[in-house]
């Protein structure tokens, strides 16, 4: 995180702020797009886990004060797969 002189969260606190942000964005884009295919779900999933991805590897290469981490990643995709699946269980085709 940028260092604006906040204090620190407990350890790991970033990575669920990431997991949590991936998950409302998957499940909120699947409810935008409504009733959808397992393929449509898939694609959703895929496409907000390339962000996660890609913002690292942004941050990785501008010099934008934060930093790049492999665990950022790691709970993005989760939380990505993770609103995918939960909106998949609640509201998926077979529903």
């Amino acid at each position: 995180m940028p260092s604006s002189g906040l204090t620190e969260g407990p350890p790991f606190s970033d990575k669920v702020v990431h997991f949590v942000f991936y998950f409302g964005m998957s499940f909120l884009a699947l409810m935008a797009l409504g009733k959808t295919s397992l393929k449509i779900i898939a694609l959703v999933c895929l496409l907000t886990s390339g962000y996660g991805y890609l913002m690292e590897i942004l941050q990785w290469q501008l010099e934008s004060g934060r930093h790049f981490e492999y665990f950022d990643i790691i709970a993005n995709i989760i939380g990505s797969f993770s609103g995918s699946t939960i909106y998949y269980c609640c509201f998926g085709p077979q529903r």
